[in-house]
């Protein structure tokens, strides 16, 4: 039954059954719910994931509002993480090169026009983003709420040394 789906199926749905069906490489989808370290969907190895691993979260929240704005939406989004994890499963693959060959199949996704930064006292509260999802020619707007945190509780990313 897969196979004749697979043979009247485009080049993005034949990529994907290809990644469903290898036996060699694994990827791992995860589901989180609201969160605000997710937009849509997010690698989980950004610099690489070491050979025969691929890991991506999706936010089930955000998938639900992209829904509401196009019934395909969230299935083309839920395709492309699940390409982007499994190209990730060939090793040290950075982020941009397997989101730009998940991009080619599924989402088209740029994003960029349309920031808008709406500033309070204190700083700035929320910016607005457009996602435009070319291959189903739909675009939504995001809104990302930017919250303070003290200089103290943020890790460092390195040791200053002297000398």
């Amino acid at each position: 039954m897969l196979a004749a789906i697979h043979s009247r199926s485009g080049h993005g749905e034949q990529a994907l059954y290809k990644a469903i069906n290898d036996q060699s490489h694994h990827a791992t989808l995860s589901v989180v719910d609201n969160s605000d370290t997710v937009q849509f969907g997010r690698s989980d190895c950004p610099t690489g994931c070491a050979a025969g691993s691929g890991h991506n979260t999706l936010d089930r929240s955000d998938l639900s509002l992209a829904g509401g704005a196009n019934k395909q939406l969230p299935g083309e989004i839920i395709a492309h993480e699940a390409l982007e994890a499994y190209i990730s499963t060939l090793g040290n693959v950075p982020y941009g090169i397997a989101h730009g060959w998940a991009n080619q199949y599924f989402g088209d996704a740029v994003h960029g026009s349309g920031e808008n930064h709406t500033y309070g006292s204190g700083g700035m509260h929320h910016y607005t983003l457009d996602w435009t999802f070319q291959r189903l020619g739909v675009t939504v707007q995001t809104k990302v709420i930017v919250t303070r945190q003290p200089p103290q509780t943020v890790p460092q990313v390195y040791t200053p040394v002297s000398g």
